[in-house]
């Protein structure tokens, strides 16, 4: 997987979690990837919509951009210290 195309294809994302002090990375490889949401110092403490909702929208940003809408999406949220809770591979 092309993390650069998938971070282009986010970007809006990006942005959305900006609005709230919240930061989007990036990583993983070929057939997965980890979304990892990190709280700056005045982020809102339940503004993050739930994980299922964020792997939607993120798929759909991703589906748009021509990316594979098959891959395996973890999320780590603020609250997870770091172990990704939620893995889910959404098809078609």
């Amino acid at each position: 997987m092309n993390l650069i195309a998938v971070q282009e294809a986010l970007e809006p994302v990006v942005r959305m979690l900006a609005v709230e002090d919240y930061h989007l990375s990036v990583s993983g490889g070929d057939d997965a990837i980890q979304l990892e949401i990190t709280a700056g110092g005045k982020a809102c403490s339940y503004c993050l919509v739930s994980k299922p909702t964020l792997r939607s929208i993120a798929l759909d940003h991703m589906t748009k951009a021509g990316l594979p809408n098959d891959l395996e999406i973890g999320i780590v949220y603020p609250d997870d210290d770091g172990v990704s809770s939620e893995h889910s591979k959404e098809g078609p």
